[in-house]
């Protein structure tokens, strides 16, 4: 999006190549091109309005866009946001921090009671020991 320097700098300079262009009589232009040129000069004409118009637009717009009208609008809502909503927005932080290490506290302590454990059982004599798991006992197990 163009500055309003710049706009300002194509809008003086396209006003200027349209008095320019306006001046020349219409007769002339049409001997030269070798056609009717009252058609392109209406047109010149009529573009020339809605330039006019749309740099009025712009100017206004850009006015309500300069920094000084947006930058009181930001720090209004900054500062209102800042001083009234941080506070809740910790508290509710605050708050589901400490249900979120109360209840992974239960959820670890009782992850036991889910589980059936296993229990390995380790002879004395380390010669006794056989190769296939037959020391551990699991839920297959139901003599022990």
């Amino acid at each position: 999006m163009p500055s309003g320097d710049d706009f300002d700098a194509f809008l003086s300079k396209a006003n200027s190549d349209l008095e320019l262009f306006t001046a020349l009589d219409v007769d002339e232009l049409s001997n030269a091109c070798g056609e009717d040129a009252t058609s392109t000069m209406s047109n010149v004409e009529s573009f020339s309005d809605d330039l006019s118009k749309l740099a009025n637009d712009f100017s206004k717009v850009y006015d309500h866009m300069s920094c000084e009208t947006v930058g009181k609008l930001v720090q209004k809502t900054v500062y209102e946001v800042s001083c009234n909503s941080i506070s809740k927005g910790l508290l509710w932080t605050f708050i589901s921090g400490l249900c979120l290490a109360a209840f992974g506290t239960i959820l670890i302590s009782l992850r036991s009671a889910t589980q059936r454990p296993q229990i390995y059982l380790v002879s004395a004599n380390k010669a006794e020991l056989a190769d296939d798991d037959s020391y551990i006992v699991g839920d297959d197990d139901s003599r022990y």
